[in-house]
């Protein structure tokens, strides 16, 4: 796996291990995926291959460290539920976060885009919604049960 396709391999995927493994099987699951991606033990070199491996070995260490503590692992299987349920919502349409209007909020922490709703309300999503993770969040209006994909990009150290 490799670019995009890695990017969508949660950390159960990337450990081959089911969403209830006990914290033995997920250690047993990490320990023979290092040893297989290990770059000292698959002889990395500066082939494709081995890049590939890198990568795939740096999202196995990356799973580990969240699946591994029980807090962590909690708050990751939240955020997984929370994606789940914004790909059920039916969207009505998709909208570039340049095209929203941009609002302080009322002590002025962070902004707020929204967005005009046919209804007549309005959609709105605040900047600490958006991750860096992700490029795009579903939001639905604030008064009815339409929903929207708000699409942007998040620049490390840049802000939006």
């Amino acid at each position: 796996m490799g670019g995009k396709e890695q990017d969508n391999v949660n950390h159960y995927q990337a450990l081959n291990v089911a969403p209830d493994a006990t914290v033995d099987e997920i250690r047993a699951a990490y320990r023979a995926a290092i040893l297989h991606l290990h770059p000292d033990k698959a002889g990395a070199g500066s082939g494709p291959k081995e890049w590939q491996n890198t990568a795939v070995f740096s999202r196995v260490q990356q799973a580990w460290e969240v699946l591994r503590d029980a807090q962590t692992r909690t708050a990751y299987n939240q955020v997984l539920v929370a994606k789940a349920l914004q790909k059920e919502i039916a969207v009505s349409a998709e909208v570039d976060l340049d095209d929203m209007a941009s609002h302080t909020d009322a002590r002025g922490a962070f902004r707020v885009f929204t967005y005009p709703c046919r209804c007549g309300s309005s959609f709105a999503v605040s900047e600490a919604e958006l991750s860096e993770d992700a490029d795009s969040v579903v939001v639905q209006c604030q008064n009815c049960s339409l929903a929207i994909r708000v699409l942007y990009t998040v620049h490390p150290g840049d802000g939006l």
